[in-house]
């Protein structure tokens, strides 16, 4: 005991010395009193040694640290192991540096023990280092818990080194769960099959990306965008993969719908020009003035402008009647004398069917500003429609217009009212020549686009 007390006393003069703390070289009792310090404790603390030797060491424990020394000498005594603890020791100065103090325990011949011997030694850099990379650490997770997307650290055994909370938000599990476990233990062994390709290929270097589709913990699915960056460290080596998940389904939504614009809007082309081709023909016609023609087919394409007016970039396959009468009409509307009476409640059709009413309606309206109730000012026209589960029926009705006189001669625009919806099945148009005013009636069995 005496040689080891002997050799604590000059011990730190034959360690190296570092300029931020010497070595400090004790002893203690059974209890935990102090017996021994070398004088680095008198060049750190400012104290002389006498001043440490039994209890009094502790005064220069930063007080927030004693029970932690307390706790760490009674377990290793208990155990009858080293003891090590890191603590905050106060200079001379008045302020504190970390410390890493180890010791060995003493025996005597029975084998019982005396108390330790041990060595304090600079640890603030390490600390400080330590510090820093927690501070790194939760500066990571504050960016990476922010953004909507799954990410995850995954080292070359396949197991997650780190997760951020949107797995929590996406699967109901915690981050920390995740650590340590490997891919196949968090998505099961088909999902892992899925992905199996994907990681070895990241794995080996390759950065992948690739579509999915993953149920959440509420039951329902997404569809997904994973991409795998391979870790590569200053050596070259791979050293595993970041995984960032991100939700595509709106985006997969827009695509799909953009596609569905896509092909409505070819498809819709394609039926105006042949109606235009239609149009055309029947209106330039021998034996009509090139003048008369040219506005009769001029009317007639605004007429299809209106119907592709109430069709929507939301709702490109359909179109709201309302929108389509309105379009219609508008150019026949007088804000001091309104001349229409318009009733009816939202309803959406097909763009085919769309383009029918909408010519209809314009040759009514045509026909009306020549012949009938827009010829005149006390003129009026009714349209109304309704709908119920047989269909849809639109109703034209003129009043106050003059004596309606009906020719056997059968025009282009009569003839179109007449087969305006004869390509719909169940649907038909019934024109009435009445002397009070023309009526004409359209009823749809078909073609009516339910609600979103």
């Amino acid at each position: 005991m005496a040689v080891l007390k002997g050799l604590s006393e000059n011990l730190s003069d034959l360690l190296p010395r570092r300029a931020s703390m010497p070595t400090v070289i004790w002893s203690c009792d059974a209890v935990g009193s102090c017996t021994q310090l070398s004088r680095g404790w008198t060049e750190f603390t400012g104290l002389a040694r006498e001043e440490g030797f039994g209890w009094g060491f502790v005064q220069a424990i930063h007080p927030d640290d004693r029970p932690l020394v307390s706790l760490a000498f009674d377990t290793a005594k208990a155990a009858g192991s080293n003891y090590q603890v890191e603590y905050r020791l106060r200079n001379a100065s008045g302020g504190y540096r970390w410390v890493l103090d180890t010791a060995t325990s003493e025996l005597d011949a029975d084998g019982a023990f005396t108390g330790f011997i041990g060595a304090m030694v600079d640890n603030e850099a390490r600390k400080q280092a330590e510090q820093k990379l927690l501070e790194r650490e939760r500066e990571l997770r504050l960016v990476t818990d922010t953004v909507p997307v799954l990410i995850a650290h995954v080292d070359n055994f396949e197991r997650y080194v780190f997760a951020n909370s949107t797995y929590l938000e996406w699967y109901g599990v915690e981050p920390a769960q995740m650590v340590g476990k490997s891919i196949a233990d968090i998505l099961g062994p088909e999902g892992y099959e899925q992905r199996k390709p994907f990681v070895q290929a990241a794995l080996a270097g390759e950065r992948v990306s690739y579509d999915a589709d993953v149920k959440l913990k509420d039951g329902s699915t997404r569809t997904v965008e994973t991409v795998y960056v391979p870790n590569v460290c200053t050596s070259g080596n791979v050293e595993g993969f970041i995984a960032i998940v991100s939700d595509i389904s709106e985006r997969r939504r827009s695509q799909e719908h953009l596609d569905l614009v896509m092909r409505e809007l070819r498809h819709h082309m394609r039926n105006l020009l042949g109606l235009v081709q239609g149009l055309s023909t029947q209106t330039f016609r021998r034996d009509r003035p090139l003048r008369d023609a040219m506005k009769a087919f001029h009317g007639r394409l605004q007429a299809l402008a209106a119907a592709s007016d109430a069709i929507t970039p939301q709702s490109v396959s359909a179109a709201d009647i309302q929108d389509i009468v309105r379009n219609v009409v508008a150019p026949y509307r007088d804000t001091e004398a309104d001349p229409f009476v318009i009733e009816g409640q939202s309803c959406k059709v097909a763009t085919t069917v769309a383009t029918s009413l909408a010519m209809a309606l314009h040759e009514l309206c045509t026909n009306a500003l020549k012949y009938g109730a827009l010829s005149v000012p006390q003129g009026r026209v009714f349209i109304r429609w309704a709908q119920d589960q047989q269909g849809l029926m639109l109703e034209w009705l003129e009043t106050g217009g003059p004596v309606v006189v009906q020719t056997d001669k059968a025009g282009f625009g009569s003839t179109l009212l007449r087969s305006a919806l004869s390509s719909q099945p169940n649907s038909s148009t019934n024109l009435l020549f009445d002397p009070a005013g023309v009526r004409c009636r359209f009823v749809l069995g078909e073609g009516i686009v339910a609600p979103d």
